[in-house]
Parts: structure tokens; C-alpha cells; sequence
């Protein structure tokens, strides 16, 4: 089925119209945070001719950003395992674990801290006229 409001099928890169698989493991590359935490990058727009971004997150316990996080993408967040706070522009904190899940709409600026060790999935997608760069 193809949605319309996504992206037409004849704007998708030429000879890139099949399914997109990727096993456990598999990825592009890693981005080093430093302190052990890491970001996996498995899916990315212009290397697997799709319109979204799939990164594995594992942030350390102690790992912090508290706030400035700001993408010009819409960005949702699946938390796999672990216990992760997230700071809101208004002050507010919220903790979230296993099973939970946020969504940040692009311009949306937050904050994060790792609770502890987790593993968190995050999936971009375009916005408007986002871009959605294979190095974010």
C-alpha cells in the first residue's frame, strides 16, 4: 500500500522500490558519544533509498544532554530497554522505561539523561521540508 501523503512512489530513487531488510546487527555505522555510549546507525535515506532514519541508541547510565536536542525531522523514540529521563522546554521532566514511547515534532528542542545503561530505537522521518542527513 502507498501513501500518498508519504511520498509518491515516482519520487522514490530509481532501482530503490524494493523492501528494505535489515537483521539484527546489521548497520552502516556507529557514532562513539563517548563513555560507552554509542548510536547504531541501521537505516539511512540516501544509502538505503528510503524516507526515514533508524538509529539504535545505547546511552550510558550517566549519559546526559539536558537540553539543546533540537532536529529539523520528526523523531520517534521506542524505548528497548533500561530507564531514561527526558527534559522538556517547559521545565518538566518525564521517566520512561521498557515498552514506552515519545515522539518529537521537528524544531522541537528537549533533553535526555540515561537512568541507566538502556538501548532506546529512534526512527526520523521528514517533516515538511525537513531534510534527513545520513550523519545526524
Amino acid at each position: 500500500i502507498i501513501n500518498p501523503h508519504i511520498m509518491p512512489l515516482s519520487e522514490y530513487p530509481e532501482g530503490k522500490k524494493e523492501l528494505i531488510v535489515k537483521k539484527g546487527g546489521d548497520h552502516h555505522f556507529v557514532k562513539d558519544f563517548g563513555g560507552g555510549t554509542t548510536s547504531e546507525r541501521v537505516m539511512l535515506p540516501e544509502a538505503d533509498g528510503c524516507r526515514i532514519k533508524i538509529t539504535k541508541f545505547r546511552p550510558k547510565a550517566g549519559f546526559e544532554v539536558k537540553e539543546g536536542i533540537v532536529y529539523n525531522c520528526d523523531e520517534t523514540v521506542f524505548v528497548v530497554a533500561g530507564q531514561v529521563r527526558l527534559h522538556l522546554d517547559n521545565g518538566s521532566q518525564v521517566d520512561i522505561g521498557p515498552g514506552d514511547s515519545y515522539h518529537v515534532p521537528a524544531g522541537t528542542s528537549y533533553g535526555v539523561t540515561a537512568l541507566t545503561d538502556s538501548e532506546v530505537t529512534c526512527v526520523f522521518s521528514a517533516a515538511a521540508d525537513g531534510t534527513l542527513a545520513d550523519d545526524l
